[in-house]
């Protein structure tokens, strides 16, 4: 099925923000501060809101209640990049496990009050995203974990990037329970790294890391076939 204006856009915007973030993630690791992811991502954010602003005024205000909890998760995400040097581990680990465990309000309220969006889409799992890439720098700047855990952490936008080339035109990525459940896996394994002893978050981290790359993967050559 052809896309949609919307979907085009959108599919654009992701490309931009796939960039972005790479950027972000080397100049994170070049000059040692996170200051810069927080900065490209309200960037993307600033763009994704403006260029697809016919995807969400009809719901009003920054298209209803499902956008602003995520919205208030990819705002939790920069602020604790700006300021995770003045927070207590403890405090870092347990922001991230209540983003974690607020995804999914804002699926079941767009389900709710039917505000369904490609737009809410896009931005719910481009948040998802953000979280396990700002989460997995952040546990390498803290020596939680090797520079192994910046893959999975990158890997999203190397996918997006790479299906540029690859992926045949007017084809949609699909978002599966079992993709979804690893994310969510893996998400509070990062999390987890400020709270628990290494011998037990770091087991975790290490199949949750295979575990994206093993459905990474799937969905790359899900998208790529033929």
């Amino acid at each position: 099925m052809p896309f949609t204006k919307e979907q085009q856009q959108l599919e654009k915007w992701s490309r931009f923000h796939a960039a972005l973030m790479l950027l972000a993630a080397a100049l994170t690791l070049l000059l040692a501060t996170t200051s810069f992811l927080a900065f490209f991502a309200i960037v993307s954010l600033v763009v994704f809101f403006y260029t697809n602003q016919n995807a969400w005024q009809g719901n009003g205000f920054l298209g209803g209640i499902a956008n602003w909890i995520t919205l208030a998760r990819i705002g939790t995400i920069m602020l604790l990049c700006l300021l995770h040097a003045q927070i207590p581990l403890l405090l870092i680990g347990a922001l991230a496990l209540l983003i974690v465990a607020s995804d999914g309000l804002d699926g079941y309220l767009a389900r709710k009050f039917s505000l369904q969006t490609y737009f809410g889409e896009y931005f719910d799992k481009e948040t998802d995203a953000f979280y396990v890439f700002a989460m997995s720098l952040l546990v390498y700047d803290y020596d939680l974990a090797g520079c192994w855990i910046l893959l999975p952490g990158l890997l999203r936008y190397w996918y997006v990037l790479a299906l540029i080339y690859f992926k045949p035109p007017q084809k949609k990525e699909s978002r599966s329970f079992k993709g979804q459940t690893i994310a969510v896996v893996m998400m509070i394994s990062l999390g987890a790294c400020f709270i628990l002893p290494t011998f037990i978050y770091l087991p975790a981290l290490v199949v949750g890391s295979l575990l994206i790359v093993y459905s990474f993967t799937l969905s790359f050559l899900g998208m790529v076939k033929k």
